[in-house]
């Protein structure tokens, strides 16, 4: 039975990748300050160099738990959320992702209005689409053909 957990990208570290057999972490270039423009190529390059890279020379799998951009809230640095930055982010990262091969989980599906109330607007809006199901326009999922 495979055995792992998942924590920011930025904690995964040797005592993290030996104590699981699948290396998940979640990486947000939101976080990171990064501004949208840059933030899938900033997303790869971290993965590889922090998760990807060290679990594939200790032998085992890493995936993305979680990334996405939020559409509300405070920015971080020269990051942004809106809209436009989720559909900036999923035009330069979905497909390209998908044509590397590389294992991810998008965060996430719908907003979450119980997290704003606990925490701050930032943390419940990064659905790609709105509570009620509607998605938030103008978005629109990319068709990666390949």
């Amino acid at each position: 039975m495979p055995v792992f957990t998942s924590d920011l990208g930025s904690n995964v570290d040797d005592a993290f990748i030996t104590a699981v057999d699948i290396v998940w972490a979640n990486v947000h270039p939101f976080f990171a300050g990064i501004n949208v423009s840059t933030s899938a190529s900033w997303t790869f390059k971290f993965f590889d160099e922090f998760v990807f890279t060290p679990a594939k020379t200790a032998g085992k799998d890493a995936i993305i738990s979680e990334v996405g951009w939020p559409t509300a809230g405070a920015s971080q640095g020269f990051a942004d959320p809106t809209v436009s930055n989720l559909q900036t982010f999923l035009n330069t990262f979905i497909c390209s992702s998908n044509s590397k091969g590389l294992k991810y989980y998008f965060f996430e599906t719908f907003d979450t209005p119980w997290k704003s109330a606990k925490w701050t607007t930032l943390e419940g809006s990064w659905g790609l689409f709105h509570p009620n199901r509607s998605i938030k326009l103008p978005i629109i999922l990319p068709d990666c053909v390949f």
